[in-house]
Protein backbone atom coordinates (compact mmCIF):
# COMPACT_ATOMS: atom_id res chain seq x y z
CA UNK A 1 0.00 0.00 0.00
CA UNK A 2 0.93 3.85 -0.37
CA UNK A 3 2.85 5.13 2.79
CA UNK A 4 0.29 6.17 5.59
CA UNK A 5 -0.81 9.92 5.41
CA UNK A 6 0.30 12.34 8.59
CA UNK A 7 -2.45 11.24 11.33
CA UNK A 8 -3.86 13.99 12.45
CA UNK A 9 -4.20 14.71 15.99
CA UNK A 10 -7.31 14.75 17.95
CA UNK A 11 -7.94 18.43 19.34
CA UNK A 12 -8.27 18.69 23.13
CA UNK A 13 -11.73 17.97 24.17
CA UNK A 14 -13.39 18.84 27.67
CA UNK A 15 -16.11 16.29 28.74
CA UNK A 16 -18.01 15.19 25.46
CA UNK A 17 -21.50 16.42 25.01
CA UNK A 18 -23.96 14.16 26.72
CA UNK A 19 -25.79 13.45 23.49
CA UNK A 20 -22.42 12.06 21.87
CA UNK A 21 -21.37 10.42 24.81
CA UNK A 22 -24.20 8.43 24.53
CA UNK A 23 -24.28 7.64 20.99
CA UNK A 24 -21.70 5.25 19.13
CA UNK A 25 -22.69 4.36 15.64
CA UNK A 26 -20.90 0.88 14.42
CA UNK A 27 -19.90 0.69 10.69
CA UNK A 28 -20.98 -1.63 9.01
CA UNK A 29 -18.66 -5.05 8.94
CA UNK A 30 -20.94 -7.52 6.89
CA UNK A 31 -23.08 -7.32 4.01
CA UNK A 32 -26.60 -7.63 3.07
CA UNK A 33 -25.95 -11.44 2.77
CA UNK A 34 -24.65 -11.29 5.98
CA UNK A 35 -20.67 -11.78 4.36
CA UNK A 36 -18.01 -10.03 6.07
CA UNK A 37 -17.07 -6.91 4.52
CA UNK A 38 -13.80 -6.97 3.01
CA UNK A 39 -10.56 -4.94 4.60
CA UNK A 40 -9.64 -1.56 3.05
CA UNK A 41 -6.02 0.39 3.38
CA UNK A 42 -7.91 3.62 4.22
CA UNK A 43 -5.91 4.88 6.62
CA UNK A 44 -7.93 6.21 9.56
CA UNK A 45 -8.55 8.79 11.14
CA UNK A 46 -8.27 10.06 14.51
CA UNK A 47 -10.32 13.68 13.82
CA UNK A 48 -13.19 11.68 12.02
CA UNK A 49 -16.86 12.05 14.31
CA UNK A 50 -16.85 8.64 14.56
CA UNK A 51 -13.35 8.12 16.11
CA UNK A 52 -13.98 10.43 18.80
CA UNK A 53 -17.49 9.21 19.61
CA UNK A 54 -16.09 6.01 20.24
CA UNK A 55 -13.10 7.51 22.40
CA UNK A 56 -15.37 9.57 24.41
CA UNK A 57 -17.62 6.44 24.92
CA UNK A 58 -13.95 4.46 26.20
CA UNK A 59 -13.77 7.36 28.29
CA UNK A 60 -17.10 6.50 29.68
CA UNK A 61 -16.57 2.52 29.82
CA UNK A 62 -13.94 3.54 32.04
CA UNK A 63 -15.58 6.51 34.66
CA UNK A 64 -18.42 3.84 35.05
CA UNK A 65 -16.21 1.05 35.24
CA UNK A 66 -18.67 -0.74 32.55
CA UNK A 67 -16.14 -2.22 29.72
CA UNK A 68 -19.31 -3.42 27.39
CA UNK A 69 -20.20 0.51 26.80
CA UNK A 70 -16.91 0.44 24.18
CA UNK A 71 -17.27 -2.99 23.20
CA UNK A 72 -18.07 -1.27 19.66
CA UNK A 73 -14.27 0.36 19.92
CA UNK A 74 -12.96 -3.08 20.46
CA UNK A 75 -11.50 -4.99 17.42
CA UNK A 76 -14.81 -6.60 16.33
CA UNK A 77 -14.03 -10.19 16.73
CA UNK A 78 -15.70 -11.58 13.09
CA UNK A 79 -13.19 -9.31 11.72
CA UNK A 80 -10.20 -11.12 14.24
CA UNK A 81 -11.34 -14.48 12.77
CA UNK A 82 -10.05 -13.13 9.10
CA UNK A 83 -7.11 -10.82 10.31
CA UNK A 84 -5.60 -13.37 12.61
CA UNK A 85 -3.52 -16.47 11.17
CA UNK A 86 -3.52 -18.58 14.07
CA UNK A 87 -5.79 -21.93 15.04
CA UNK A 88 -8.57 -20.54 16.44
CA UNK A 89 -8.59 -16.68 16.61
CA UNK A 90 -12.38 -16.68 17.61
CA UNK A 91 -11.38 -18.12 21.14
CA UNK A 92 -8.22 -16.26 21.48
CA UNK A 93 -10.62 -13.00 21.06
CA UNK A 94 -12.98 -14.12 23.68
CA UNK A 95 -10.42 -15.89 25.91
CA UNK A 96 -7.30 -13.20 25.51
CA UNK A 97 -7.82 -10.04 24.04
CA UNK A 98 -11.50 -9.43 25.48
CA UNK A 99 -10.41 -10.70 29.04
CA UNK A 100 -7.63 -8.61 29.15
CA UNK A 101 -9.64 -5.38 27.79
CA UNK A 102 -11.92 -5.68 30.42
CA UNK A 103 -9.39 -6.08 33.10
CA UNK A 104 -7.74 -2.79 31.81
CA UNK A 105 -10.74 -0.92 31.90
CA UNK A 106 -11.34 -2.01 35.99
CA UNK A 107 -7.75 -1.11 36.62
CA UNK A 108 -8.16 2.43 34.75
CA UNK A 109 -11.17 2.66 36.30
CA UNK A 110 -9.63 1.77 39.65
CA UNK A 111 -6.60 4.81 38.84
CA UNK A 112 -9.26 7.62 38.67
CA UNK A 113 -10.08 7.60 42.80
CA UNK A 114 -12.85 7.37 45.25
CA UNK A 115 -15.04 10.17 42.68
CA UNK A 116 -14.07 8.67 39.32
CA UNK A 117 -17.36 10.68 38.11
CA UNK A 118 -15.58 13.81 38.88
CA UNK A 119 -13.14 13.04 36.70
CA UNK A 120 -12.46 15.09 33.08
CA UNK A 121 -10.97 13.99 30.14
CA UNK A 122 -8.76 16.27 28.87
CA UNK A 123 -7.43 15.34 25.55
CA UNK A 124 -6.52 12.27 23.14
CA UNK A 125 -2.65 12.38 22.56
CA UNK A 126 -1.97 10.16 19.29
CA UNK A 127 2.12 9.02 18.56
CA UNK A 128 1.64 11.49 15.05
CA UNK A 129 2.58 10.03 11.59
CA UNK A 130 3.70 6.27 13.96
CA UNK A 131 1.14 4.67 12.27
CA UNK A 132 2.18 1.75 10.31
CA UNK A 133 1.03 -0.65 7.56
CA UNK A 134 1.23 -4.34 9.15
CA UNK A 135 1.86 -6.31 5.42
CA UNK A 136 0.57 -10.26 5.52
CA UNK A 137 2.39 -12.41 8.30
CA UNK A 138 4.10 -9.79 10.21
CA UNK A 139 2.11 -9.95 13.74
CA UNK A 140 0.48 -13.47 12.83
CA UNK A 141 -1.47 -11.56 10.38
CA UNK A 142 -3.57 -13.27 7.32
CA UNK A 143 -4.09 -9.65 6.16
CA UNK A 144 -3.13 -6.16 6.41
CA UNK A 145 -4.23 -3.49 8.72
CA UNK A 146 -2.71 0.04 10.08
CA UNK A 147 -1.05 -0.60 13.62
CA UNK A 148 0.09 2.62 16.16
CA UNK A 149 1.44 2.17 19.30
CA UNK A 150 0.97 3.92 22.78
CA UNK A 151 -1.88 6.66 22.27
CA UNK A 152 -2.98 8.15 25.80
CA UNK A 153 -5.76 9.34 27.11
CA UNK A 154 -5.08 12.46 29.16
CA UNK A 155 -7.16 13.00 31.86
CA UNK A 156 -7.30 14.62 35.37
CA UNK A 157 -8.47 12.58 38.69
CA UNK A 158 -11.59 14.30 40.41
CA UNK A 159 -8.46 15.99 42.80
CA UNK A 160 -7.14 17.38 39.56
CA UNK A 161 -4.17 15.11 39.15
CA UNK A 162 -3.15 14.73 35.42
CA UNK A 163 -2.99 10.89 34.31
CA UNK A 164 -1.82 9.41 30.68
CA UNK A 165 -4.10 6.58 30.23
CA UNK A 166 -2.05 4.42 27.54
CA UNK A 167 -4.14 2.64 24.93
CA UNK A 168 -1.53 -0.14 24.12
CA UNK A 169 -2.36 -0.92 20.27
CA UNK A 170 -4.99 0.52 18.05
CA UNK A 171 -5.27 -1.36 14.43
CA UNK A 172 -7.83 -0.61 11.75
CA UNK A 173 -10.61 -2.39 10.45
CA UNK A 174 -11.83 -1.27 6.68
CA UNK A 175 -10.74 2.68 7.46
CA UNK A 176 -11.94 2.76 11.31
CA UNK A 177 -9.62 2.55 14.48
CA UNK A 178 -9.86 -0.44 17.19
CA UNK A 179 -8.90 -0.99 20.43
CA UNK A 180 -7.04 -4.63 20.49
CA UNK A 181 -4.97 -3.77 23.54
CA UNK A 182 -5.88 -1.53 26.47
CA UNK A 183 -2.69 -1.59 28.73
CA UNK A 184 0.19 -3.79 27.66
CA UNK A 185 0.83 -6.59 25.21
CA UNK A 186 -0.11 -10.32 26.53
Amino acid sequence: PPPPPEAVVAPPAAEPAPEAAQVLVEPLLVDEAGALLPQTEDMPRVDDPLFQDRLHTLWRAIVEDDPELARAFFFPKVAYQKVKAIADPARDWDQRLWKLFVRDVHAYHAELGEEPQRARFISFDFPEGKAEWMKKHREGNAIGYYRVKRPHLVVEDARGKRLRLEITSLISWRGQWHVVHLHGFQ
